[in-house]
Formats: C-alpha cells, structure tokens, sequence
C-alpha cells in the first residue's frame, strides 16, 4: 500500500473513512483476495481517477 496515500487524497468529511482505512477494513481484505487484487492497485487506481477528474495535481512521469 502506497504510504503517501493521505497526502494526494483528504477525506473533507471525518466523519467518513478515509481511502487508507477503507483498504485497511478486514471485509475489504477478503474482497480483494477473492478477486485477486492488492491494495496497491486499488490505490493508484484511484490516484490516476483523481488526477483525470482534476481533483490532484498531475505528477512528473
């Protein structure tokens, strides 16, 4: 799991969970094992949506 994830993505509402907790969630664990995805890959999914959306800034290749 990427740990700058926090930095590019704020959750304005505390009251909800942030992406890292989410990942974090034990149900999301078997999820993610059951159809054979990491953490990681949900993480920079995101991260690339944000950026297209415009809500983050573009990163140097």
């Amino acid at each position: 799991m990427n740990p700058d994830i926090e930095s590019w993505w704020q959750c304005p509402y505390r009251s909800e969970p942030t992406i890292a907790e989410m990942l974090n969630d034990p149900i999301v664990h078997l999820v993610m094992a059951r159809d054979n995805v990491r953490g990681q890959e949900v993480s920079d999914l995101i991260r690339d949506m944000a950026m297209r959306l415009g809500l983050t800034a573009k990163q140097a290749a």
